[in-house]
């Protein structure tokens, strides 16, 4: 969505309002950029006390995809690779 981009135009801005909150961001291989970002943001928190789940990135964006770009969040990601879902009716 077209709002949702607008938010981040000043991604470190927008991003920081969110200290000890889960933040989603999906489609994050629209956004390559943003991995430098997190990585600061994921260690600026670790400092700060918080443990885990900082950042859910969904997207499908390949585990290779990721690890070639140009920022890694190596020791700061956990990949978990879901298959697609399927709706059943009964």
């Amino acid at each position: 969505m077209d709002s949702d981009l607008a938010k981040l135009a000043d991604a470190e801005a927008f991003l920081s309002r969110f200290d000890n909150k889960l933040l989603i961001i999906d489609e994050v291989q629209r956004q390559p950029d943003l991995f430098r970002l997190l990585r600061s943001l994921v260690d600026k928190r670790k400092r700060e006390g918080e443990q885990s789940c900082q950042f859910l990135l969904l997207g499908s964006a390949s585990r290779d995809l990721i690890q070639h770009s140009s920022e890694t969040l190596a020791g700061r990601i956990r990949y978990l690779e879901l298959n697609p879902f399927f709706g059943f009716r009964t």
